[in-house]
């Protein structure tokens, strides 16, 4: 196995290694067992990014659930899912914050804002 440098470069391994397209005459236990350790993997980056109370980088290897888990910890709802269209908060009659890949949340103790990402370098 190649060596890694981060969870992510790791998670994405899994993925290649479970696709049946590209390994076809590979068992399906071990196709499973990849793709297992895949969604495993992804799941500890989000919560790892979950720990953060104050900030929340809207990045590839989040899981759909996150952003909403962290918009709820700060009394919003989340309206819109993270897979489909970035994320959009509400909290009461507050106009909705919109995130989308690249974007941070921030909470600065009473509302959530968004830092945008700026234009790719």
């Amino acid at each position: 196995m190649p060596s890694f440098k981060s969870l992510a470069e790791l998670a994405a391994w899994h993925e290649q290694q479970a696709d049946l397209l590209a390994r076809p005459h590979r068992r399906v236990a071990v196709l499973v067992e990849h793709q297992q350790s895949a969604v495993l993997l992804r799941r500890m980056i989000g919560n790892r990014a979950l720990t953060d109370p104050n900030r929340l980088v809207l990045a590839g290897p989040l899981p759909p659930e996150a952003p909403g888990l962290w918009c709820e910890r700060h009394g919003y709802r989340c309206i819109s899912s993270w897979g489909v269209a970035g994320v959009i908060a509400q909290r009461g009659s507050e106009l909705p914050v919109a995130a989308s890949l690249g974007d941070t949340l921030v909470w600065d103790g009473k509302q959530i804002t968004v830092k945008g990402a700026g234009p790719p370098a």
